[in-house]
């Protein structure tokens, strides 16, 4: 299977595993009494962050991958660390300008960061149960 293919497809799982993670931490906020506007925009945000820092870094990785296959590994490893960095650089510019805004909730905007392992680890668990193991 085309590599690019299974960052699409993987990229899917991570959106919808935000999408859920982020919708029950909103209904936490509401159960708690602390749901507003800035809690929904802050989960909305930072669910969408995740997702494209996750498929940054997959294409990343699989273009890396390519050129280590070409033989280049070290052009191969100087993309991967540029980026990490350019994502994490990014990320940082993303969630101060949102901080400076007024407009999200922080702890709302950075939670669904932390999503996308457990999300990619529980899809995991329930690829090997199917018997969907590639």
């Amino acid at each position: 299977m085309d590599p690019r293919k299974i960052v699409f497809q993987e990229t899917a799982v991570v959106a919808a595993g935000e999408a859920i993670c982020t919708a029950a931490m909103v209904g936490v906020f509401a159960l708690l009494g602390y749901y507003d506007t800035e809690v929904l925009w802050g989960g909305i945000v930072g669910a969408f962050i995740a997702v494209l820092n996750f498929f940054l870094m997959a294409m990343g990785t699989c273009i890396a991958a390519d050129k280590a296959e070409a033989q280049n590994v070290a052009e191969g490893q100087k993309l991967i660390q540029l980026s990490y960095m350019g994502r994490m650089i990014g990320l940082l510019v993303i969630l101060v300008i949102c901080a400076k805004t007024g407009i999200f909730n922080l702890l709302a905007l950075v939670i669904p960061l932390v999503f996308v392992r457990p999300v990619l680890t529980v899809a995991e668990i329930i690829n090997k149960k199917g018997g969907n193991q590639s």
